[in-house]
């Protein structure tokens, strides 16, 4: 008998373990020059991401007030737990971008799953499931 599917020890698994056979459909390209805001968004609290090449944007602009934060990330096929510097800027394929941030000495990695890109739409799956969709910006 044949099978097409992939053991449970091969099988990628996405940001909550749950097995995948999602075949990787996002690049780094797929991620750059647009704006994103969050659907959450309202006129006193307004939530936007963008990418660089190498950058993962965050601005949030509360009661008039702005805040940017900053990361460096990378496109991955599997939801690393460790942030690999050497992939940042480069050209790679994956239902994931890896994120690291640095707030008192303190570092943190966040795979965050890419469910649903369209032109007009992006939706974020992070790892303990909050589903954030957002609309295109510019």
């Amino acid at each position: 008998m044949s099978c097409n599917k992939k053991t449970s020890e091969e099988a990628p698994q996405n940001v909550l373990g749950i097995q995948s056979y999602k075949v990787p459909a996002y690049s780094s390209a797929t991620l750059r020059g647009t704006e994103w805001v969050a659907d959450y968004s309202c006129k006193d609290d307004e939530y936007r991401i963008c990418f660089t090449d190498s950058l993962y944007i965050c601005t949030e602009i509360l009661l008039g007030k702005t805040w940017e934060y900053k990361y460096p990330y990378y496109v991955s096929e599997t939801p690393d737990r460790v942030f690999d510097k050497a992939r940042v800027g480069k050209e790679n394929v994956g239902n994931y971008f890896i994120s690291y941030s640095t707030y008192r000495g303190r570092s943190d990695v966040e795979a965050i799953e890419i469910y649903y890109v369209s032109p007009e739409k992006l939706v974020l799956v992070k790892w303990n499931n909050d589903t954030v969709s957002y609309t295109r910006y510019k």
